[in-house]
This record gives structure tokens, sequence and C-alpha cells, in this order.
């Protein structure tokens, strides 16, 4: 994986992520190693698995083979306390290395398919109708999405997606994981260095010398859903999901599962799903086919750069995939209001209509069949203003109740 701060690539939010677990890891161990060496239990206990053997990750998923899943556990202490609870990091080398086992692959989607995906509804698809192209593969998204629970607010430009017997996890990011600063590397050698040294002074030192945008963990979104035979969308109503956890802590959970799956992330799972059909539904023939795919190429030129050994993908295997026709005005203007009003209202819209006068039960009591029927409504035009200069309303001919 690699980074470029003069653009963007499509896998700079997975290198962003892995970087914040690398360095986070080397904080413990340096604080752990210093605990160990006074001779505190906690730091003694917590000395093993990925705080001990973190700097292995990048060599183990570059050799494309099985690891020792041991030595990538974290322990629930360094997940609760300095992961701030997020499962993102727990499962994140294992995912990482079942991408780079069964796919490296990246779809870079276009502007106009990825407002496709989002308007097509998933109606009665389930998880059990679709076949990923690959076990696990990343979205990138060129039309963020944005999103903003809790006091957060940002967009997400980039999704990884996970297949497996257990259910289909995602996990969203964005340019808020570059919120983060990271460590030259000149520095990380330092700190590994006086840890190996088992050198107290030095540790303290080199950890006192840090600032907290060293420390920061940026939010990360987490989504499961269950494998069924049920539509996606009943399961996404009935509630039965993992929840969506903040990377700051528990911040806003209740309020999350009360109020139901928000909206950015039903189109994140419209998109999830709805690349597989495409890729899965599309002739083999080009010329019949809906979308093209091709190798990914930057937008612009970018120098040629030195030789990361640490690289995990090259964008050979990043996918460039496009709409062949491209959308029609409406399909645009329906994409905005999808976006400004959310899925469930952006189709509901009153037909242009004459409304008779009528009578009502008071606000509030419209459930109560006993309540008496005291106020007028008057006749008007419903939604008048949508009717085109010479159009006449629609309607249907009803019997008219004397």
């Amino acid at each position: 994986m690699r980074s470029n701060k003069s653009a963007v690539t499509p896998v700079e939010r997975l290198d962003s992520m892995l970087r914040i677990w690398e360095e986070t890891l080397l904080f413990c161990q340096a604080v752990f190693t210093r605990g160990e060496i006074m001779g505190d239990d906690e730091s003694i206990a917590n000395l093993n698995g990925s705080v001990v053997h973190w700097s292995g990750l990048r060599k183990d998923l570059l050799s494309r083979k099985p690891f020792d899943v041991d030595l990538y556990e974290t322990p629930p202490y360094v997940i609760n306390r300095h992961f701030l609870e997020s499962p993102v990091f727990q499962v994140l080398p294992f995912l990482l290395h079942k991408w780079t086992m069964t796919s490296r692959r990246v779809y870079d989607l276009s502007a106009d398919l990825q407002r496709s995906i989002e308007l097509t509804s998933l109606g009665k698809v389930s998880w059990q109708d679709i076949n990923p192209p690959f076990p696990t593969f990343g979205l990138a998204l060129p039309v963020p999405i944005p999103w903003e629970e809790a006091g957060h607010i940002d967009v997400i430009d980039f999704v990884l997606a996970d297949f497996s017997a257990s259910g289909v996890c995602l996990i969203a990011l964005g340019p808020y994981m570059g919120g983060r600063e990271f460590l030259p590397m000149e520095k990380r050698n330092r700190i590994l260095k006086a840890i190996r040294r088992r050198d107290i002074g030095m540790i303290k030192a080199i950890i006192h010398g840090l600032r907290k945008e060293h420390f920061a963990q940026p939010a990360t979104q987490y989504l499961t859903l269950p494998i069924d035979g049920n539509p996606i969308m009943t399961d996404i109503e009935s509630g039965d999901f993992g929840t969506v956890i903040l990377g700051e802590g528990k911040t806003g959970l209740n309020e999350i599962v009360k109020s139901g799956l928000p909206d950015y992330w039903r189109l994140i799972v419209r998109l999830a799903a709805g690349l597989c059909l495409h890729l899965e539904l599309t002739p083999k023939d080009k010329h019949n086919s809906e979308i093209a795919m091709c190798p990914w190429k930057p937008n612009k030129p970018r120098p040629l750069p030195t030789i990361d050994q640490g690289a995990i993908t090259d964008e050979a295997l990043v996918c460039a995939v496009k709409l062949v026709q491209p959308l029609s005005a409406e399909e645009i203007e329906h994409h905005k209001r999808i976006r400004t009003v959310g899925i469930d209202n952006a189709f509901r819209e009153m037909p242009v209509h004459f409304r008779r006068s009528y009578w009502r039960r008071l606000p509030g009591k419209g459930g109560d069949p006993a309540a008496p029927k005291c106020v007028k409504v008057k006749s008007a035009w419903v939604n008048r203003h949508r009717l085109p200069l010479e159009g006449l309303p629609a309607g249907s001919e009803v019997p008219v109740k004397k």
C-alpha cells in the first residue's frame, strides 16, 4: 500500500488505517516495556500478541503465506484503552491478510456508476442471491458520502467489504483517517531501538516528546450483516445488525441503535451489494454490457516514486469500473434528492390533485375513534406548483358521497 500526499490513491485509506494500527501498538509496546522493567504486572500481562509482533505484519502480508493468528491477536486491554473499543482495529490484520490472499482488488467506481447503484433499490434481494467477485475487496467512491453521528461530521470515500460464513462486514473510511500525525521512519526506528535495548530513560524521553496528534484515534465505521435468506433491506429495518462503533468510544451508540441504520449506511450497503450484482449479471460481451472495466490510472501523472519495499499492492490490481451510458438529467436529480432528503423521502411526493373539504379529529386525537370530528379542512389544490404550464392533474373517477 502506498500513501502519496500529492494525489489520493484508491488504497491510501487502507494504508492510513494500517499505520494507525502499527504506531498505536508501537506506543503500547514502549509503555508496557517500560512498565515491565519497573515490575508492573499489568504491563507484563499485555506484552504479547500484536503488541510485540506488530512490526512483522507487513512482511507477512507481502509473503502471501498463512500466518500464526496468535501473533496478531490484540489484548482486550489495548483494544479498550488505546483503540477505544473499536472492533475495526481488532480484526484489521486478519482482514488485510484475507484481502492480500484472495484478491488485493479495489474497484474504483466512476461517479455515474456510483450514482446509478445508489439509485437502484435492492428490493427483495438477499445476500444469498449475491456472489461477490472476491471474498474481500475494496470500493473507492468518487462521490464521497457524508455522515454525521454523535457530533462527528465527515465523509466516506472508501469501503472494505468482507464476505464470510459469519456475515458481511463493511468498513467505511474517509479523509478523517489522515487526521493523525504519523511518525517519521527515523523516529519509529529510534523507539524500536530503545525498546530492544530496554533503555527506560530513552523510552520515557521519546514518548514525552510526542504530541497529542500522534495519539489521535479517528472515528472508524464498522457494520456487520447476517447472510441469510431474508431480503437485505428487511434485515436492515429489523435492526439485527452489528452496530456502528465510533473511534472515540461508545458515544451515541444507544442513539444509533434506537434510530435504526442511518441513511449513509444504507447507501453503502446498496453500493456493496449493487456492485456485486453488476459484476455478476453484466454480460461477458463488452458491447452489450452496461458497465466497463479497465486498469486504473491516476487522474494526473505522478512523479516516479522511490521503490517502496513495504508496499502490499500495486495499481495493476486496482480496477476502474464505469457506466457505459451516462446518467440522464432526471437520474442525476433523483440522486441529489437521495443525498438531500434521504432514501425513504426521495420519491415520496404527493401528485397534483384537488382536495375537497372534510372534517377531521383534533390534532393528537386521530387514533381515537370516539373523538369527535370537529375540525374543518378547507378545499384546496395540493402541489399545484408541480403542474406543467399546459398540464392537467391525473385522477380517477369516484362516486360522490352525499
